[in-house]
């Protein structure tokens, strides 16, 4: 884990990894929650200020953490393209995503692609248009920014849509409630860890076969949603015996 002390909360185990990997508070903004299980979507989330991370644990390792589609849930306008705007082919410079029926163009495009395209963001959702003073432009995952007083190549950064989530969405009070820094969640000393939300369970045996009479040795894996050992987990295991092949 990491303590991210401006807000108060701990980054851990795949929410780390993902948010270190792509830039951290400078991509994603701060953590406003803990790390916890959203009961309607059965996933493990957090909030930060530019989105919201989701982990799926059915997906491939390194695929799992992913942003969460929160303009289309916060439900922003969206309107296609007018006709004679449709370019006939993309370019270098401009797309066009017939899905939606919108243009990606010139500094958003190339942010776009270069921060994981419709992996990372999805589709966009808008056209650029000028919200507050602002060149903006909507995408299912975020809300893309031009900031012509920042340096060169710094100038594309996204809105604060997960502060606008939680606004709008109501989420447990206690993953919005700050960590204490201590020793980390769940950490051996740390008198204040953070509650067990969510068991992981891995398990492995010796060996690949054994013979009967032979002894097997299974081991078994319990750690929370930060990837951290829970103490005292019971776990049953069943041993089936194959049918002899006719």
């Amino acid at each position: 884990c990491v303590y991210v002390p401006e807000a108060g909360f701990w980054v851990c185990g795949e929410f780390r990894a993902f948010y270190e990997r792509h830039g951290g508070a400078t991509f994603l903004g701060l953590p406003l929650t803990r790390a916890f299980e959203d009961a309607q979507r059965g996933l493990e989330i957090q909030v930060f200020e530019r989105g919201r991370l989701e982990l799926d644990l059915e997906l491939p390792a390194g695929q799992r953490v992913r942003l969460g589609a929160l303009v289309d849930e916060l439900g922003y306008p969206e309107s296609a393209a007018a006709i004679p705007r449709i370019p006939y082919f993309s370019t270098g410079l401009y797309e066009y995503f017939p899905e939606t029926g919108h243009v990606v163009a010139y500094a958003f495009l190339r942010y776009y692609h270069e921060k994981g395209g419709r992996a990372m963001f999805g589709l966009p959702r808008s056209d650029a248009l000028i919200e507050n003073g602002r060149i903006v432009q909507y995408f299912q995952c975020a809300r893309m920014e031009w900031h012509p007083e920042r340096p060169a190549g710094q100038r594309v950064l996204l809105g604060d849509i997960g502060r606008e989530y939680l606004r709008h969405v109501p989420i447990d009070e206690v993953a919005v409630q700050p960590e204490p820094a201590g020793l980390g969640p769940n950490s051996e000393g740390n008198t204040n860890p953070s509650p067990v939300l969510l068991l992981r369970l891995d398990a492995s045996v010796r060996d690949v076969a054994a013979r009967q009479g032979c002894l097997q040795h299974v081991y078994v894996f319990v750690t929370d949603q930060g990837g951290h050992p829970v103490a005292g987990a019971e776990v049953s295991a069943t041993v089936r015996e194959l049918p002899q092949p006719a």
